[in-house]
């Protein structure tokens, strides 16, 4: 059995996107249980050790070379799989000694370890839906014992294999760190408090601020809002959200600048509802918001858009959805959240159903992986 993980990225690291949380959490966590653990990817910075105490190793040792190919391989699809391929070559010729397992976000760059390094175990973790040229790579390396493919949820798997399910795949979802059921909250106020962690786009595509800012000051309630964004990073949204708070609403929004990862828990607890805003388009019904486990697990209230996607990762008991196309449907769960009792109950059932993705349970579904 191979007891060395090695995370392979082809993408910058560290960073903050949910990516390298996820990457460098799951890392901490295997290395917690008394497993050796790394991460390997291209480097702009000379960074050994990233923020979770893991060691970084450098694929490109020159960050001047890194920076010309990396805005190259961006420029294009084609480029960023030929990108892939080559690092993928490196870490071929680089570690052909000894065994390893050897984790993955893209076929691409598992294509040349996987046939240089037969003694290894492969993990490829996907993430997005699959075109058919990935879906039909996927396919032929399922078929080998040493090659495991897991998703991060129901539904992506059942999206990639509904025509050509794969002999073997399994669940590896988001995590939240333990820490984050170790901070309580919350004193009650005047008024609702909401939130909203993250970009107001996801690699161009729009997160669903817009819409629920207009639906949201059109309703009416018996309480006043306070909606807040944190790290939205979009001055054409947030010029917008700022001329929405000289209307006549019982909504009050603000703005704050992007916070780190690890002020988030604090940040996030002093607030009662969390809020997932996303629409029901072909990329948001590939992810898995990690920002859902962090809300439970703070004991918010999360405030969902109904969508198959959403409902495949969280129960029905645990959050409160609404239809974004419908004013009336959000009006409808806002109430639902004032109802004390009816709150404070799903979110004991939240916080109970988080539990089961911090990321030690994360790193143990790594670990059952881990062998032939």
């Amino acid at each position: 059995m191979s007891t060395e993980f090695r995370f392979i990225l082809s993408t910058r690291y560290p960073t903050e996107k949910a990516y390298g949380v996820t990457v460098g959490r799951t890392c901490q966590a295997l290395r917690n249980l008394g497993v050796e653990a790394s991460i390997f990817a291209p480097n702009s910075m000379d960074r050994r050790i990233d923020d979770f105490g893991n060691q970084v190793t450098n694929i490109l040792e020159n960050t001047a070379r890194f920076k010309f190919l990396y805005r190259r391989a961006l420029a294009k699809p084609l480029n960023f799989v030929l990108w892939q391929l080559f690092l993928g070559l490196k870490i071929a010729f680089r570690q052909h000694h000894g065994k390893y397992t050897f984790c993955y976000r893209d076929i691409y760059l598992a294509i040349f370890p996987i046939l240089f390094q037969r003694e290894s175990i492969h993990v490829i973790e996907i993430h997005h839906s699959l075109n058919s040229a990935k879906r039909e790579l996927i396919k032929m390396m399922s078929h080998l014992e040493n090659v495991k493919v897991t998703y991060i949820s129901p539904y992506l798997r059942e999206r990639n294999e509904r025509k050509n399910p794969l002999s073997k795949s399994t669940l590896v979802e988001m995590g939240v760190p333990s820490e984050f059921f170790r901070i309580t909250s919350k004193e009650k106020r005047d008024a609702l408090s909401i939130c909203f962690l993250g970009k107001g786009k996801s690699n161009g595509n729009v997160n669903g601020i817009e819409n629920f800012v207009s639906q949201i000051s059109k309703i009416k309630l018996n309480k006043k809002l306070r909606l807040t964004f944190i790290g939205l990073n979009d001055q054409e949204l947030e010029s917008m959200i700022r001329d929405s708070n000289g209307l006549d609403s019982q909504v009050e929004f603000s703005l704050i600048d992007h916070i780190p990862h690890n002020m988030v828990p604090k940040s996030l607890s002093s607030f009662q509802v969390g809020l997932i805003p996303y629409p029901d388009t072909r990329y948001h019904q590939d992810r898995f918001p990690i920002k859902i486990l962090e809300y439970a697990a703070l004991g918010l209230n999360i405030l969902i858009t109904d969508s198959e996607a959403h409902r495949s990762i969280i129960p029905e008991e645990c959050a409160f959805f609404y239809d974004p196309t419908n004013s009336e449907s959000l009006e409808k769960a806002i109430n639902e959240i004032l109802d004390e009792k009816l709150s404070t109950k799903k979110r004991g059932y939240a916080s109970d159903w988080a539990k089961s993705f911090t990321y030690e349970n994360r790193a143990k579904k790594y670990l059952q992986l881990n062998a032939f």
